[in-house]
């Protein structure tokens, strides 16, 4: 319950941080930076305290693999964000077409995550 709590707490700062991009790009970058922090910080301690990805097996249920997916495929849009959002920072304009195909990845795969994670729980608790 407590690992949800905290993926919903990163989903809500990552959907203000969202907002922020036209507003204060300054506090945008800073409130992303938290998001990723969280987010790798919440993969960490899944991976180690929980032994998460060391039990990766095809007969996992589907949902735990779908969820596994989501996640990598979020952090990978998340380096990549870091990538060009530091290249926009310093004023290298071109990247800004690349930060909108990278939201279109980022914002529904930190979603699912989300809901993933939500699904894994009642599972576990029905």
């Amino acid at each position: 319950m407590v690992v949800n709590a905290l993926n919903f707490l990163i989903l809500l700062l990552f959907l203000y941080g969202r907002q922020l991009a036209h507003k204060d790009k300054v506090l945008h970058a800073k409130v992303m930076l938290a998001v990723m922090a969280g987010d790798l910080g919440l993969l960490l301690f899944l991976t180690f305290f929980r032994e998460a990805l060391g039990a990766v097996k095809l007969t996992m249920p589907w949902i735990l693999i779908v969820h596994i997916i989501l996640a990598l495929i979020t952090m990978g849009a998340y380096i990549m964000a870091l990538i060009n959002g530091i290249r926009l920072l310093r004023g290298n304009g071109q990247v800004k077409s690349q930060m909108r195909m990278i939201d279109r990845v980022a914002l529904p795969g930190r979603i699912l995550v989300f809901v993933t994670s939500v699904m894994l729980y009642l599972s576990k608790a029905s």
